[in-house]
């Protein structure tokens, strides 16, 4: 019986582990990277636009905008 309380113990501790790693920041290792992307000059990416400070905040990825008009991004 103690023998299986031990075992039970271990696997309860490396499951909780494990899913500690599984809740971590998966974009830990891109932290610093700027992407630099090219966005149509429309109202609809525009308001994409506006929810990159959200996404750099989570993640740590900057980003940088280029927009053209978009029948020069042909």
């Amino acid at each position: 019986m103690l023998n299986f309380k031990t075992t039970l113990t271990a696997t309860t501790a490396a499951l909780a582990i494990s899913a500690g790693a599984l809740f971590a920041n998966p974009y830990a290792e891109y932290e610093g990277t700027t992407l630099v992307v090219n966005f149509p000059a429309h109202p609809h990416y525009n308001a994409a636009i506006q929810v990159l400070p959200e996404f750099t905040k989570q993640t740590g990825i900057e980003v940088e905008v280029d927009q053209l008009p978009y029948l020069k991004m042909r």
